[in-house]
């Protein structure tokens, strides 16, 4: 029985990572799902003190398209969330060619708006990848909140409370990045070149057609940092100011 009253009985695993594992479950107070993710056994001090750290971070924030953290438990080493059905890999691998532009920008405000908001607050996340951020459905109608999550690795600007080492870790690392200590927004926004280029044409490799959408990701994944934009901020204005464009796919096939 966990401390919330459910019983190990009633977890349902939806996903395992190299240290901790995610079950879904339904609270009986609430007749709602969350989601409890806890550490594996065996697991190393270092990375049980980053596991803890990663849930006193996340807590902290109160912001739409963060994922939101509800209680930690000290007796197994688990935190209760919230649940999201699916993430971004999963959702656009099923649903690609249904998508709308609209549709596509959507999620790629969210995502970005989500980002603005850590790296204003001095937080660099360093491990963006397509199944990192999540999508929080509704039961009625096609509503949905992008979700921002796994804080892991995150980076809190000018402060020691996160390894400061120089293995290069996460799943979309900018080869431009010498050492992951001396990480910077302009490597977070590397990654989200990668991530708007699969929202908005399904593939996890750059997409090349010189549409002024593909010129916009290209810019944040450029080789050289200094060509890229240098804020989260700047992203967001450019997509804000492209003309109304149809799906970038459906131009590249017109030439």
């Amino acid at each position: 029985m966990t401390r919330n009253g459910t019983r190990n009985a009633d977890l349902q695993l939806v996903g395992e990572g190299a240290y901790a594992i995610v079950h879904k479950y339904i609270d009986p107070n609430y007749g709602e799902v969350f989601a409890r993710k806890k550490l594996k056994k065996n697991t190393s001090d270092k990375d049980r003190q980053r596991f803890h750290r990663e849930f006193d971070l996340m807590k902290s924030f109160d912001f739409p398209y963060i994922l939101k953290v509800y209680q930690y438990d000290e007796s197994n080493s688990s935190c209760t969330m919230e649940f999201c059905e699916c993430n971004l890999k999963d959702y656009i691998a099923r649903n690609n060619t249904k998508l709308s532009f609209g549709f596509r920008l959507k999620i790629a405000m969210e995502f970005l708006y989500g980002l603005n908001f850590l790296h204003n607050k001095g937080i660099y996340h360093r491990d963006l990848s397509y199944k990192n951020v999540l999508l929080y459905t509704y039961k009625d109608g096609d509503a949905f909140v992008v979700k921002i999550s796994d804080f892991g690795l995150a980076k809190e600007n000018n402060s020691d409370l996160t390894s400061s080492g120089s293995v290069m870790k996460g799943s979309i690392v900018d080869p431009a990045l010498v050492s992951f200590k001396d990480f910077r927004a302009v490597n977070d926004i590397y990654a989200i070149g990668f991530i708007l280029s699969y929202i908005f044409t399904g593939k996890e490799s750059l997409f090349v057609n010189g549409s002024p959408l593909i010129l916009v990701i290209q810019k944040c994944s450029d080789n050289n940092p200094i060509s890229r934009y240098q804020s989260v901020k700047e992203v967001i204005d450019a997509l804000k100011a492209l003309p109304s464009s149809p799906d970038p796919r459906q131009e590249s096939k017109a030439r």
